[in-house]
């Protein structure tokens, strides 16, 4: 008769607790190693990404300046005329005053945001400085680009990435924006989905200084910008040229307004240790803190002009734009930030002066 025994065997192929307890301790280990690295590949993609708009930029600019009589690419002034727009299929005449010239170039970005974006609902938009933050759409005009693109936004702008998805309720998606959610009515409030992440130097599309017969456009704070002296014949924005540029591997000729890649939030760019890809004259990208550059001028007076230790000290206010780049810790509320300095934002001589690796200019 057989007998019955009371020993199990182990099952060919199975794994005791502490068998798996060792499994899952390795692979726990394995993606606290990986994770960081794949962390930072992504990072480095994504500013290689941001360098590439930027080039693409630089490689334009030299193309426009060829094609057009060694002009810098720039929304217009034009003063004194009648101008016909093609996206407005409509003619509109302009005065000779700095008003006329804002209001030419505004509608200059409004037409192109008509022609290339296919929004012939968008009409013109009164007190808007439109060389700000939508100057790019001028290179983009020149490629024939259809607007939006996601070539003129950092890839870590999900705000406007996000807005550019679908433009016409771009305020109704989930991420912040400067429209509350609903529908969209007024003209200026159409326009967000088509800025960019990117803004040219103010002396890329204004005069370096002000004059009695000549006016220049300077920062009047962290948002706003302010025109000062008369006006040229011709008008002071969208003027230059590139024999305007002493130093093309010192002076750069786009900048972001937030600090993305280096930070877990997006900062205001004016702060020192604040990093980004910059463009250049010389249409190089390099990467550079804010710290690293010249301090600027202050352009408010004639005395502080001459000064070559006079800067421009504002402040930046951000209470609830979460949309736009916060405090150096991230966020937004609280006291306004102080900077004793503009840096390459107001560089001292515009377009002939530097803001890297060479001294300021002295004013003659």
């Amino acid at each position: 008769m057989g007998r019955i025994s009371g020993r199990f065997t182990k099952k060919a192929g199975a794994f005791t607790l502490i068998e798996l307890l060792v499994v899952v301790a390795i692979i726990a280990l394995l993606i606290g190693i990986l994770l960081p690295t794949l962390s930072e590949a992504r990072r480095i993609a994504k500013q290689t990404i941001c360098g590439a708009n930027l080039k693409m930029f630089g490689t334009g600019g030299a193309s426009y300046a060829a094609d057009f009589k060694d002009r810098l690419w720039s929304l217009n002034s034009f003063i004194n005329r009648s101008v016909y727009y093609e996206g407005f299929n409509a003619t509109f005449n302009y005065g000779g005053t700095g008003e006329d010239e804002r209001a030419a170039a505004a509608d200059n970005a409004v037409d192109i945001i008509r022609r290339r974006a296919s929004r012939e609902d968008i009409g013109q938009i009164g007190g808007w400085i439109a060389t700000v933050l939508y100057n790019h759409l001028m290179m983009q005009d020149y490629l024939a680009q259809t607007l939006p693109n996601k070539t003129v936004a950092c890839p870590e702008d999900r705000p406007l990435l996000t807005w550019q998805t679908d433009p016409r309720n771009y305020n109704n998606l989930g991420e912040p924006a400067p429209v509350a959610p609903g529908p969209i009515t007024l003209d200026a409030d159409k326009r967000w989905p088509y800025s960019s992440s990117y803004r040219t130097v103010s002396s890329w599309w204004s005069r370096d200084t002000h004059t009695t017969s000549q006016g220049a456009w300077y920062m009047n704070n962290g948002f706003t910008f302010i025109r000062r002296g008369g006006i040229s014949s011709e008008g002071d924005i969208g003027k230059r040229v590139q024999t305007d540029v002493m130093f093309p591997g010192n002076k750069i000729i786009m900048y972001d307004w937030g600090s993305r890649h280096f930070t877990k939030k997006n900062i205001y760019f004016n702060y020192e240790a604040a990093r980004q890809p910059f463009l250049f004259f010389d249409t190089s990208v390099r990467v550079k803190a804010t710290g690293e550059s010249n301090r600027g001028w202050d352009h408010t007076t004639a005395t502080t002009q001459a000064n070559p230790r006079a800067y421009w000290d504002y402040s930046y206010s951000n209470t609830d734009m979460l949309w736009a780049p916060g405090y150096a810790d991230g966020k937004h509320g609280g006291p306004a930030a102080q900077f004793p300095a503009a840096y390459f934002a107001t560089t001292r001589g515009g377009l002939r002066g530097a803001d890297f690796g060479a001294a300021d200019i002295v004013w003659r």
